[in-house]
């Protein structure tokens, strides 16, 4: 019991001295509000500063208002002087400038424009509620993803060469910074840190993209950002350590939770351990070369377990009885990352906080645009909230998901167990793993597309729609749609990941949800849109448009049918953008 005691203890001080030397910028009964254009609009990385908040401080109450509109400007800042009316914040964070600078070569008007609205926002801003203020700059324009654009033959927007646009885009973020340093706000270049980013990509993966249009991030893109605005809050990086000395039984040292009841055997060792935190749950269709350049597991989200003295060999992780990982002695007296790992019992609780926060952000998203605003399609349409209207059923839908947040934001204690093994029984190969394999409640839906009837068909087909996909694992999980961010996912014709017959051209891909999640949204496209972004094959004035919005399926998970969904649609019958055929499509319900 002595020994209990000196952990417990440990622990708890551990906790407070963390607690004494926090520093993040979000306080307890804060409200954080993010102004911005359709960077901020598209919504990635304001959810993840959110979803940080609620995984790493589950104690705070600390509400998040996202009044991003696509197409904004400073110039603009009467829209403020609306929508703040949804607000009272005491933080603000205000990111704009890529739409400020017109996609022209740097003007002097358009800066002092840009200039004068920021003013104008901060006022309107300090009249409401004074809030700390933090200002951030545009990210670059990447040309690497508009080979026309590099080439000066920006056709498809019939804009102007626009190589210069870069160079334009630091003019503006030099004088907001200036602007910063004059007003005493908080300050973050993301101009220069996206700069730098792609320098690393190209390094690493010269074809890899963290834009598809040169404007708009992408899922990787958002991360970084995200990431970035974290650091510069001075967001703290490690959940919780644990280190375990398997020859003495003693613990050495422990960080951020508390252990109890350790018993070490002959063939491994057992304990309690409770979190102070979860780890932070990012998009699964998150990608590779991102979380490489960014270091993310060697950086971020640290949940370390590391266990010394322990015989060489190999050892299954098991918590809460599951198998999580098979790891070499070698690695767990290094320090293993848990947060690596995509199915431990807090990783999953930290993703029921993600779906909760989806559906806050959407039902006062719906609110706000749909509802208080219907009709209004600009940033620079001031029309006031409408009146008459009856938001109650929105609000109350938010206030449950505000619910949910804060009661899956806390932490639960958890059994780990170390089995010695004589060979890896458990590990990832490249054969993609389900779900299924790891967690109840799944609901499969396996999407089929004949792809024989099509013509100039460039493989593979890929699916679009409102969820982020884990390809390694076949795990789904739905969000807000987004404009610009969602990535495809890959469809197979290999008998794999649920097709049937390798190479007979009816492609398929198996996709697991959460039972009862809400509803699922598909569309069908092929392998162009991986490459081409504004070569969009729902562009009549391209080439061979046939494959875009092919069809839209909705399915309930409720999971009332069983566990598996089939859904299976014939891209053959909708393979034309003649306008007759288009129309005789419409009317038969086929598109």
């Amino acid at each position: 019991m002595r020994k209990l005691g000196i952990v417990f203890g440990l622990a708890l001080l551990v906790a407070n001295a963390v607690a004494a030397g926090d520093r993040f910028w979000l306080r307890d009964g804060d409200q954080l509000l993010f102004w911005g254009d359709s960077i901020t609009d598209d919504g990635v990385y304001p959810r993840m500063i959110e979803n940080f908040t609620l995984t790493y401080y589950p104690a705070r109450r600390v509400t998040f208002v996202n009044l991003g509109w696509s197409g904004d400007r400073a110039s603009y800042y009467p829209r403020l002087s609306r929508d703040i009316q949804l607000a009272t914040p005491t933080r603000v964070t205000i990111m704009l400038g890529m739409n400020d600078g017109l996609y022209k070569p740097f003007d002097p008007a358009a800066l002092a424009a840009y200039l004068d609205g920021m003013q104008h926002l901060v006022e309107i801003l300090r009249k409401k509620s004074d809030p700390d203020i933090f200002l951030i700059s545009p990210t670059t324009y990447d040309l690497r993803c508009r080979r026309d654009v590099a080439l000066g033959q920006d056709n498809i927007k019939r804009r102007p060469k626009i190589v210069f646009y870069p160079a334009t885009l630091r003019r503006f973020t030099r004088a907001l910074q200036r602007f910063a340093d004059f007003g005493g706000f908080r300050y973050l270049d993301l101009n220069e840190a996206t700069s730098e980013l792609l320098e690393d990509l190209n390094a690493v993966s010269g074809d890899f993209q963290i834009t598809d249009d040169g404007v708009h991030p992408n899922v990787e893109g958002q991360f970084f950002m995200a990431l970035q605005m974290l650091d510069a809050m001075s967001a703290p990086r490690d959940v919780a350590t644990v280190a375990v000395d398997a020859r003495t039984g003693k613990i050495d040292s422990v960080y951020g939770c508390s252990v109890s009841e350790l018993r070490v055997t002959g063939n491994g060792l057992a304990f309690l351990r409770k979190n102070a935190r979860l780890p932070l749950p990012i998009y699964p269709s998150t990608r590779e070369p991102i979380l490489r350049v960014t270091r993310y597991y060697e950086r971020w989200n640290r949940d370390i377990l590391r266990v010394t003295g322990l015989d060489s060999g190999w050892y299954e992780l098991r918590i809460d009885g599951h198998r999580v990982a098979t790891l070499r002695s070698a690695e767990l007296e290094q320090g293993v990352n848990l947060s690596r790992f995509w199915f431990t019992p807090m990783m999953l609780q930290a993703y029921r906080v993600f779906e909760a926060t989806e559906r806050r952000h959407d039902a006062f998203y719906t609110k706000w645009r749909r509802v208080l605003l219907k009709g209004v399609h600009s940033p620079h349409d001031f029309t006031p909230f409408r009146t008459a209207v009856n938001t109650t059923e929105l609000d109350q839908e938010e206030e449950r998901a505000f619910h949910d947040q804060h009661v899956w934001n806390q932490p639960k204690e958890h059994r780990f167990e170390l089995r010695r093994v004589s060979a890896p029984e458990f590990k990832l190969t490249r054969r993609s793993i389900p779900a299924s394999a790891f967690l109840n409640g799944m609901v499969r839906i396996h999407v089929e597309v004949d792809a024989r009837g099509l013509r100039d068909f460039e493989p593979p087909l890929c699916l679009k729609g409102n969820f982020s996909y884990a390809p390694q694992y076949q795990w789904a999980i739905l969000e807000t749609y987004h404009m610009y961010h969602d990535v495809p996912v890959k469809m197979y014709d290999d008998g794999t990941h649920g097709d049937a017959k390798p190479g007979d051209g009816i492609y398929s891909v198996d996709l697991y949800f959460r039972k009862g999640s809400g509803t699922a949204k598909f569309r069908v496209q092929d392998g162009r849109f991986l490459r081409e972004y504004w070569n969009r094959l729902d562009r009549p004035s391209h080439r061979n448009p046939e494959l875009d919005h092919l069809t839209e399926v909705w399915a309930k998970l409720t999971g009332s049918k069983g566990t598996e969904i089939t859904v299976r649609t014939d891209a053959s019958r909708n393979v034309t953008w003649d306008k007759k055929l288009w129309k005789q499509a419409v009317a038969k319900g086929l598109w």
